[in-house]
């Protein structure tokens, strides 16, 4: 049955919002603040980008928290408050946390060559440089229409099913730029961390516990975490949690990752995640936003200085922590304004960011007029206009024999993502297909088998086959 649920708190405490943040540093209270105001118009306006019927856009959850209480939720399509929702993009960000905190019990170290870690890799680049997307990889990151020739989709649905997400980024031609000298955002960057952290763990089993054991469990968390057909945790992109988990890894942000008064995010990655990369600060590369301020696999609302570039996203605070996925997937935490945002989404492509700084103006007016709280942003601030031209991606196109890869392509997205939605998301087969199509223009012909926890498709006489193995590490596209 659809969901179309909408929660509005001006002041209140319910006990979801106690059950989310029974565990954060200070104890939540209804201490007292100014009289909500009449208007609504701030929810109006959010509600008009977030669920007002824009083309192409599917918002499938909406959480506003302030001060650790929760100001609003409204959830969509069938999801609710325990339906988990793919990360993609987000994932980095936290497959980071879960990294930095194998970093902090000595495993392994920022300044470690990580050729130590991934002896595939044959460049200079640091733990570090990877972390920032400056790997010194010449790595195509592409999702537009059917990106046969972008490594991301070689990465996650052809190539890499064969010889393993990390070992194909590792094998990417090396760019003539540094590691550490430029910016280009990579998908291959993020599963080359997890590959040097099992690497580093040592043992299979060890490192397929170790996100809950470091992380997940801390905070009280039951995500599915999927791996590749090497057993490599797919850093990138799947990470499953319910919007209100998703709420709880912003809300340790904005407690400067402290919870339950214990120090979950090391103190020294909590520094870097604030600080713009260096190679940001001197060189986004073409093809890659010239204006995201981005730090540990994650992004902030903090001014490019070396580029001249203000803070992105004037409607939030200078200090927010941005994790941005595909479609249209956002959290965003805030320390100093103790702000924690979540939107979930299903958007054909992404449609969305151009949409993006009017839901945050709408957000701060629903904070600071319907609820009548002090929420401090960023402003305008000048941008050089060299500096904020759009990225321009190369047209380079698709070789010729990529073109022979697009049914293969469909088949194995097909499976893998159908497989996840229906034994992760725990979604209706008719859901999934409705997922589905935002990602595809063609559909292969499905065949779940719920006895052995396979999703196979056929597209032509060939077929491609995903395995669930179990709420932890969800499904896996095979060979």
């Amino acid at each position: 049955m659809k969901s179309n649920r909408v929660s509005v708190r001006r002041g209140l405490v319910t006990f979801s919002a106690l059950a989310l943040f029974a565990c954060q540093t200070a104890p939540i209270t209804d201490g007292p603040r100014k009289p909500a105001s009449v208007s609504d118009e701030g929810k109006k306006a959010m509600e008009a980008v977030a669920f007002g019927g824009l083309d192409k856009i599917h918002t499938d959850a909406l959480l506003v928290y302030k001060d650790g209480k929760l100001l609003y939720s409204r959830y969509d399509r069938g999801y609710d408050e325990t339906k988990k929702h793919l990360s993609w993009s987000m994932g980095k960000s936290i497959s980071a946390l879960v990294a930095a905190r194998a970093v902090n019990e000595g495993k392994l170290g920022y300044g470690d060559a990580l050729s130590k870690w991934v002896p595939q890799y044959k460049g200079t680049a640091t733990l570090l440089d990877v972390f920032q997307m400056s790997s010194g990889l010449s790595f195509k990151e592409e999702y537009a229409g059917i990106p046969v020739d972008s490594d991301a989709t070689k990465m996650l649905y052809l190539d890499g099913i064969d010889v393993g997400m990390a070992p194909y980024t590792a094998t990417r031609k090396m760019r003539p730029e540094k590691p550490g000298e430029y910016f280009y955002y990579s998908s291959g960057d993020a599963n080359l961390i997890q590959e040097a952290v099992k690497n580093a763990i040592g043992d299979q089993k060890t490192y397929d516990a170790y996100p809950w054991t470091a992380f997940f469990d801390k905070l009280d968390i039951k995500a599915t975490f999927e791996q590749d057909v090497t057993g490599t945790f797919v850093g990138s992109s799947y990470i499953y949690m319910t919007a209100p988990e998703y709420a709880r890894i912003g809300q340790l942000v904005a407690n400067r990752g402290v919870w339950n008064k214990e120090q979950i995010i090391p103190t020294d990655y909590f520094e870097k995640l604030n600080e713009v990369a260096p190679g940001v600060m001197k060189n986004a590369l073409s093809g890659t936003s010239q204006t995201r301020a981005y730090s540990m696999q994650t992004t902030t609302n903090r001014p490019i200085t070396g580029r001249h570039i203000g803070s992105e996203y004037p409607d939030l605070p200078v200090d927010s922590i941005l994790m941005i996925g595909h479609q249209g997937q956002l959290v965003i935490a805030s320390p100093s304004q103790n702000l924690v945002i979540v939107r979930l989404a299903t958007d054909h492509g992404d449609p969305f960011n151009p949409h993006r700084q009017e839901l945050f103006a709408a957000i701060k007016k629903f904070v600071t007029e319907d609820n009548g709280l002090p929420l401090e942003t960023a402003g305008t601030q000048k941008e050089s206009d060299d500096a904020i031209k759009a990225a321009a991606l190369p047209k380079k196109g698709a070789k010729l024999w990529d073109y022979f890869k697009v049914p293969h392509l469909i088949r194995a997205l097909y499976a893998k993502e159908m497989c996840s939605c229906l034994y992760v998301e725990k979604r209706t087969n008719d859901e999934c297909k409705e997922d589905l199509k935002q990602s595809l223009p063609i559909l292969g012909i499905g065949i779940p088998n719920e006895k052995k926890g396979t999703f196979k498709a056929f597209l032509g006489l060939n077929g491609s086959k995903a395995k669930f193995h179990g709420d932890r590490l969800g499904c896996t596209l095979e060979k």
